[in-house]
């Protein structure tokens, strides 16, 4: 499944966005709007693009809190700090903040569906590895 896909099938909550003219518009009515050709074409356009992570601010001492984390929680399928894109397994490392927080906000929610193996770990993370983990994810490996 693409992350195109996962907006059809309900895995992944589309946020509106406000566009220039001041209307809204989420990922779910584009995608809807696309023929299965033009997703394909989309999904192969994207995939073909170089990864660049996002620069931003970043605690270093939380950022290393998260890799321990990470290294014992996540590590097994979101590989290298969550920088190699394999599979369904998203990249994490380099996102913007307020997305993986959003994404995270929607996995406590349970707005967000994840596979069970990773409920299970999930679930046994506290508030202070979750901020962690996401200080670890922003800082693209630069701790």
């Amino acid at each position: 499944m693409d992350l195109l896909d996962s907006y059809l099938l309900g895995f992944r909550q589309a946020r509106p966005v406000t566009l220039e003219d001041g209307s809204e518009k989420d990922m779910l009515e584009v995608v809807e709007s696309l023929s299965e050709e033009a997703i394909e074409s989309v999904a192969v356009y994207y995939a073909a693009q170089p990864w660049r992570p996002h620069e931003q601010a970043f605690d270093a001492e939380q950022a290393r809190r998260g890799a321990r984390i990470h290294a014992r929680k996540c590590a097994k399928c979101h590989l290298k700090e969550g920088s190699v894109a394999e599979a369904d397994h998203a990249l994490l490392s380099g996102q913007w903040r307020d997305y993986l927080a959003a994404e995270f906000r929607d996995f406590d929610s349970g707005a967000r569906r994840m596979a069970d193996k990773m409920k299970e770990k999930y679930e046994t993370l506290s508030a202070a590895d979750k901020a962690a983990l996401l200080e670890l994810y922003v800082s693209a490996g630069r701790y």
